[in-house]
């Protein structure tokens, strides 16, 4: 399982982290479920902006058909309604095989992504 937590939404930060989630994609095992954990909950507003949307898609193009599951993890707070409708909009361009959940505590997500016996 891979976690990445996201102090911010800046530039160099998102293009950090899909540099090393798709070297770490492009590595993954194939008999083993890809499992990542993408906590955002240091952020108290996510900005869903084109740059994440870039870098979102670009990433999900990448081995389509490995197996696994992803999860978000947001703050919960005044706007995550807003930012999960968000997410869950951008998370349904990607039509590859792995599953993505959304998530306002991190135990649940691990419990979630645990689970993925694929």
């Amino acid at each position: 399982m891979v976690v990445y937590e996201f102090g911010n939404m800046e530039h160099d930060t998102l293009a950090h982290w899909s540099e090393d989630i798709q070297s770490v994609l492009s590595a993954w095992q194939e008999a083993e479920p890809f499992r990542a954990l993408l906590d955002f909950t240091p952020i108290r507003m996510v900005d869903i902006n084109p740059v994440l949307e870039g870098f979102v898609v670009e990433t999900s193009s990448l081995r389509p058909f490995l197996m696994g599951r992803m999860a978000v993890v947001l703050a919960e707070g005044p706007y995550t309604e807003q930012a999960v409708k968000r997410f869950l909009t951008l998370l349904a361009r990607d039509v590859g095989m792995r599953e993505r959940e959304i998530f306002t505590d991190r135990a649940g997500a691990l419990v979630w992504l645990d689970g993925a016996h694929l």
